[in-house]
C-alpha cells in the first residue's frame, strides 16, 4: 500500500486504481479480523480514492463498484452480527446501517448493469452478485417482496450465463445454489409449489455434475436431496422422502469408495434410516 501511494503520488492516473484496490483488501483483511473501525476506515479511504481515480479517467468506475459492493457486505454482516434474529426481521436502531448498506448496493449495481451493456461476460456476474448482496438487505429490513424479487432477478440472469455457457459447471452450480435459497425463501413464505419446484432443479442441476469425478459435487448433491427430503417430509411426502434417501445412499456408496474412512459411516447411516421409513411406508399401507 506504501509502495503504490507512492507510485500515485507521482502518477495518478496509472496508480490511484491500485491504492484503491490495496486498501479495500486491507478492509477485507481487518473485517475478518473484527477489526470493524479500521475496516470501516480503510473502505472509506478506498472508495474515495476510487471516486478520484474515477475522475481522472471514467474507464475506473468498475473499482468504485467493487469497493461500495464492499461496503454493502460489511454493514450487512455488521447488522446481522449485531442483531441476530434478523431473517425478514428489522430493528429500527440499526435501520440507519441497513440503509448505508442499500445505498452503497444500489450505486455498485447501478454500475456494474451500464458496464454488462457494453462487456456482459465480464460484468453480469457482478451483476449478480449486487442483486444477491441487495436481496440480503431487503431481507434484514423486512422487505420481503423485494429481497424475493432480487434473489428471481439474480437467478434469471444465471440461467442466461448458464445457457451461453451449458458445459460451464460453475455456472451450474451457481444456478443450484441461488435455486436452493430461493426455495427456503418460498417455503418461509407458503410458495411451496414454487418451493418444491426450485429444490428439485437444484437437485437435478447437480445430478448432472456427477459426470465430472470430483467428490464435492457429490457432497453438494447428498446436501441438496436431505434439503428436498426435508421439505417433503415437512409435507408429508413419504414416498418422495423414500426415494431421496435411496439416491443419498447410493451418492455415499461411490463417495465410501474414494474415501471409506469419511463416507463408510454416512453411509451406514443412510441405509438405517431408509430401512427406518421403509418401515413406516409398509405399516402405513397395513393401516390403510
Amino acid at each position: 500500500l506504501s509502495l503504490y501511494r507512492e507510485l500515485a503520488r507521482l502518477n495518478p492516473v496509472a496508480y490511484d486504481v491500485a491504492v484503491s484496490m490495496a486498501l479495500s483488501n486491507l478492509g477485507n483483511l481487518y473485517n475478518s479480523n473484527d477489526r470493524m473501525n479500521d475496516a470501516e476506515a480503510a473502505y472509506g479511504d478506498a472508495l474515495a480514492t476510487a471516486r478520484t481515480a474515477t475522475n481522472l479517467d471514467p474507464g475506473n468506475r468498475w473499482q468504485v463498484a467493487a469497493v461500495l459492493g464492499n461496503l454493502c457486505v460489511f454493514d450487512n454482516d455488521k447488522y446481522e452480527h449485531e442483531v441476530p434474529e434478523h431473517f425478514f426481521a428489522r430493528s429500527e436502531s440499526h435501520m440507519p446501517l441497513l440503509k448505508r448498506a442499500e445505498g452503497a448496493c444500489d450505486e455498485s449495481l447501478a454500475i456494474y448493469k451500464e458496464l454488462a451493456i457494453g462487456e456482459p461476460s465480464t460484468y453480469e456476474p457482478n451483476v449478480v452478485g449486487q442483486l444477491i448482496n441487495l436481496s440480503n438487505v431487503y431481507c434484514n429490513c423486512g422487505r420481503e417482496k423485494e429481497c424475493i424479487a432480487n434473489r428471481e432477478e439474480a437467478l434469471r440472469i444465471s440461467q442466461d450465463l448458464l445457457s451461453g455457457n451449458p458445459i460451464n459447471d460453475k455456472y451450474k452450480g451457481d444456478v443450484a445454489s441461488e435455486l436452493e435459497i430461493l426455495a427456503v425463501f418460498y417455503g418461509n413464505t407458503g410458495r411451496k409449489a414454487e418451493a418444491e419446484s426450485a429444490y428439485k432443479q437444484a437437485v437435478n442441476l447437480l445430478r448432472q455434475l456427477l459426470d465430472d469425478d470430483m467428490s464435492i459435487n457429490r457432497v453438494e448433491l447428498v446436501n441438496a436431496l436431505e434439503h428436498l427430503e426435508n421439505f417433503y417430509s415437512a409435507s408429508n411426502n413419504l414416498t418422495g422422502v423414500i426415494e431421496l434417501v435411496e439416491e443419498r445412499v447410493e451418492v455415499y456408496h461411490e463417495l465410501a469408495k474414494r474415501d471409506p474412512e469419511k463416507f463408510k459411516v454416512l453411509e451406514g447411516i443412510a441405509q438405517k434410516e431408509l430401512s427406518n421409513l421403509r418401515a413406516q411406508a409398509k405399516q402405513s399401507r397395513t393401516i390403510q
